[in-house]
């Protein structure tokens, strides 16, 4: 009895095959002919749209078709199987352009002669899209073969001898719009019949969890969807870009849910840095692939901690995290197993049992990340126990021990005689009073720093409103004001940080801003970060509430009457993340100022920054205390 074999690699065309175009196509009815011993002839229908040669290295052949052009039949001629005991088998090889198929010619053995030779089966077949097998049952008294060129067969029966099984294995389906078939020739010596196999459409969605890089990767296609996880970068209305380690990848027109409508990101809660998942096919806009009917399965807001504030936190998963401190400690570099201590506080440390390599990235492979004891580590953790974290998300690592000291310090002395270069516009004379009239707001007004080069300069929030009467002054001492003061005014200064302001930076601010005689002026110190300003927080200047008309504003900064003009100290940590060059600080008006009980319609009065208070020249100065 014949052995029973599955699909091999097709026959390799070795040195011989010629290099010619890609867009050749090549194909047989069937590859495997059963033939009888005395037999000595077999054809083989060839269908190509080019040039074609054939490959053959057995013995055993007298003759064969060496080559043709477009469809053709190739002919080999054998000799008689003489050996009463071993069929023999005849390998070639077709090749057009870079594509080969292997054929077979399998040769009785002698004595195996049957005048009259069987095959039967069932003529189709069907399967679900859940199913993966089929086996059909063949009848025959000869040595029978099967071929077939549809792609989606994984593996199957190749060849057997008189009654077997014919094992077809292939991939689950996960269409959705049509049925596929698979069409296989049975061959047994004169005798040739098709057998064809259905396997239904799916009814449900299939839904294939993946990275953002090997969904790029995907053929478009409307069937299946798949489940991303990613974090935001970018999101306008229903659109939304996201990223994990391995890439980026946009939708647009996403759903609250499956079958929802459209999502407002911002409405939602969820900006850049949240964690979400969609679900959506892989489409493409235009030329670039894209999430094609996505809607949002989920959605985890960040909430970025110290190592302190995070080790405060309840225990549980509930709530994301994006936490940075200090690397102490590494024990197992492959994994990420590491110590993280809060910057401020090295009494308080967190144990991180493994990093991934960024947004639902890869284990065991942190040491590519070349994180290093000493570098102030960002990280993404959903949850806690106790003092340790696992499987951690990698967001960012950064050079850590941030340098104390001064960072920008201005100087307003009546002795500065370049201070007129230093000012963007305008030709000054610092002997007396200056107006600067139709300026403000149009450029940026500053001083610099001549230690750091930062900047001070004013900037007007609508200076339409005050038209013609905005003035900026330089005073007698050299030191800038002006007048008609609007809310949202401020005196902004841009410090020139060499280095990034990590979170938990602890900033000291002392300045003197000394405010006219008037019954309320309000400002509110606020530093910038992540596209927004952000207050303060000062234990001992905190944010508190005025109400003006009926209307409520906020501040941190408040001087009544009389000019007053003492020096303010503010100590305050930084929330964000700033990188080098990024730190901004500001006083902002940030209510109007009003007179004998009364609102004023044009604020009128004057606002300076001090150089000088109690003979002391130390406003403003900014620094890193700790």
């Amino acid at each position: 009895m014949l052995a029973i074999f599955f699909l091999v690699i097709p026959f390799a065309a070795c040195d011989e095959v010629t290099e010619q175009e890609d867009t050749a196509t090549l194909s047989v009815t069937t590859a495997i002919i059963p033939v009888a011993a005395t037999d000595t002839k077999a054809t083989f229908d060839i269908k190509s749209n080019s040039a074609w040669h054939v490959i053959c290295r057995s013995e055993r052949v007298t003759a064969y078709t060496g080559s043709g052009h477009g469809d053709g039949i190739l002919e080999v001629t054998f000799e008689e199987n003489t050996d009463t005991e071993e069929e023999q088998s005849i390998s070639l090889a077709v090749i057009a352009g870079k594509k080969s198929i292997a054929l077979e010619i399998i040769q009785a053995r002698k004595g195996n002669v049957l005048e009259d030779p069987t095959l039967s089966f069932t003529a189709t077949g069907q399967v679900t899209a859940e199913d993966t097998v089929y086996k059909l049952s063949i009848q025959s008294n000869v040595i029978w073969g099967v071929y077939t060129e549809d792609a989606w067969i994984k593996s199957y029966t190749q060849m057997g001898e008189g009654d077997g099984e014919l094992v077809i294995e292939f991939e689950k389906y996960k269409k959705r719009k049509a049925d596929r078939t698979a069409t296989f020739v049975i061959s047994a010596q004169s005798i040739t019949k098709n057998f064809t196999l259905t396997q239904l459409r799916t009814d449900k969605v299939e839904i294939v969890d993946s990275k953002i890089a090997p969904f790029l990767a995907e053929e478009v296609d409307e069937d299946v969807a798949y489940r991303l996880t990613g974090r935001i970068s970018a999101a306008n209305g229903s659109s939304v870009t996201i990223d994990d380690y391995s890439g980026s990848v946009s939708a647009s027109g996403v759903l609250a849910s499956a079958g929802g409508a459209p999502i407002d990101f911002a409405a939602a809660g969820l900006a850049v840095g949240d964690i979400v998942t969609l679900v959506g096919t892989r489409a493409v806009s235009g030329t670039d692939p894209v999430i094609g009917e996505a809607y949002l399965e989920s959605s985890h807001k960040i909430e970025a901690v110290t190592v302190s504030e995070f080790l405060a936190k309840a225990d549980g998963n509930d709530t994301w995290y994006q936490i940075s401190g200090l690397v102490t400690e590494i024990t197992d570099m492959m994994n990420g197993a590491l110590t993280m201590t809060d910057q401020l506080d090295n009494t308080a440390s967190l144990t991180v049992s493994s990093v991934l390599t960024g947004v639902n990235g890869e284990s065991a492979k942190f040491e590519s990340l070349f994180v290093a004891a000493e570098n102030v580590l960002t990280v993404i953790a959903c949850g806690k126990n106790g003092t340790t974290v696992s499987n951690a998300w990698f967001v960012s690592k950064k050079s850590g021990g941030y340098p104390v000291g001064i960072l920008a310090q201005w100087s307003f002395k009546e002795d500065y005689a370049d201070l007129a270069t230093h000012w963007s516009t305008g030709v000054l004379d610092n002997s007396a009073s200056v107006t600067l009239t139709d300026l403000i707001g149009d450029t940026g007004h500053y001083i610099e720093s001549l230690d750091k080069k930062s900047k001070m300069k004013f900037t007007q929030v609508d200076k339409k409103a005050v038209g013609k009467w905005a003035k900026l002054y330089l005073y007698s001492t050299c030191q800038p004001g002006f007048t008609e003061i609007w809310v949202g005014d401020a005196f902004e200064f841009d410090v020139d940080n060499e280095f990034d302001v990590p979170v938990g930076t602890k900033i000291k601010m002392s300045f003197c801003l000394r405010i006219p005689t008037a019954s309320l002026g309000c400002y509110m110190l606020e530093y910038f970060a992540e596209d927004a300003w952000h207050p303060v927080e000062d234990e001992d200047n905190p944010v508190k509430e005025v109400t003006v008309s009926e209307t409520k504003y906020e501040y941190n900064i408040q001087r009544t009457g009389n000019n007053a003009q003492t020096l303010q100290v503010y100590n305050f940590a930084i929330k964000h993340e700033i990188p080098a060059g990024g730190l901004k600080i500001r006083i902002r008006a940030a209510a109007p100022y009003t007179s004998g009980g009364a609102d004023m319609t044009t604020p009128n009065g004057a606002a300076r920054m001090r150089g000088v208070v109690s003979g002391e020249d130390l406003s403003p100065v900014i620094e890193v205390v700790k």
